[in-house]
């Protein structure tokens, strides 16, 4: 199974997919699936056994990660079926964990609050207020570019996203990309906030060197999200933060949105970009209502 799922992403479905999910799926591959299905020939892989490498990712992974898991292992057999190389799909029928949505955990308004003011304040911490004013992920902040944003209309375009996947080249371990956003819902239109269009109408006027890039290094090149991460959790550890990743500040975002009157469809479309509308709401429903209850308080 190893040799096959090898060839497969490498010659066949890495053709059709982005470098960072050539990336993610190589990684499940290896650590997920080859452990308990590496050594098998492919035409001995029975249905048991693919229920017993469920079974033991389930124990250990969440719902998603294990569906996803589980779809890359049927696509990579289907594959394999399609070309002889075996009879069925073992794939076919297996149950799997049923799902169950996590709870999304937004910054208490209170912290939001003393994020804001600071990331108002200093250019390295930028990034956090494009996040918790406009819904940006980490890999969209890196990709934003001056040309993105159109002070005339008040609104920025996202475009393009930044990653560090693992790299194909002899001698690199890793390498920075950057793309579109892996689906058409990803390519949004994003109002600017006063207070926003007010700070990066400022910075488009005094940054010493004009770079295409709205947040870049002190060499003026790209910044890279794991730079971004290290500030953010600098900047928590200064408040006395001692939870929430970055990717919560997007969350809050759209959370403090729709607590303030938002239409649940618009801040969907503008900030999370999620495929089913009700998932979204989901998502938010419950922790609106605290949010609200906190703030009447």
């Amino acid at each position: 199974f190893a040799d096959w799922g090898e060839y497969w992403l490498r010659n066949i479905k890495g053709n059709q997919i982005k470098p960072s999910t050539y990336t993610s799926y190589e990684n499940k591959m290896r650590v997920h699936l080859h452990p308990y299905l590496g050594d098998k020939q492919l035409d001995k892989i029975a249905a048991k056994d693919i229920s017993k490498t469920i079974e033991i990712l389930s124990s250990n992974l969440g719902v998603s990660s294990v569906r996803l898991i589980y779809r890359l292992l049927n696509s990579c057999l289907e594959a394999a079926k399609g070309r002889g190389y075996i009879s069925s799909n073992p794939c076919i029928d297996i149950e799997l964990p049923s799902t169950c949505q996590k709870k999304v955990e937004a910054f208490p308004w209170d912290d939001q609050k003393k994020m804001l003011e600071i990331s108002q304040k200093n250019q390295k911490y930028l990034p956090v207020l494009l996040a918790l004013e406009a819904g940006l992920r980490i890999g969209e902040i890196c990709g934003l570019k001056w040309e993105d944003i159109d002070f005339s209309t008040s609104v920025l375009h996202v475009r393009r996203t930044v990653q560090r996947v693992s790299s194909q080249a002899e001698g690199a371990k890793t390498e920075l990309i950057e793309g579109s956003p892996k689906t058409i819902k990803g390519l949004r239109t994003i109002p600017l906030t006063q207070n926003l269009h007010q700070i990066l109408s400022e910075l488009a006027i005094t940054q010493e060197v004009k770079s295409s890039y709205v947040i870049q290094t002190q060499n003026h090149t790209r910044m890279e999200p794991r730079i971004i991460n290290y500030h953010f959790s600098q900047l928590k550890k200064s408040l006395g933060i001692q939870y929430g990743t970055f990717h919560a500040l997007r969350h809050s975002f759209a959370t403090r949105c729709i607590a303030l009157g938002g239409n649940i469809a618009a801040v969907s479309a503008m900030s999370v970009s999620y495929t089913h509308l009700d998932v979204y709401k989901r998502q938010y429903i419950n922790q609106n209502h605290s949010y609200l209850i906190n703030e009447r308080r």
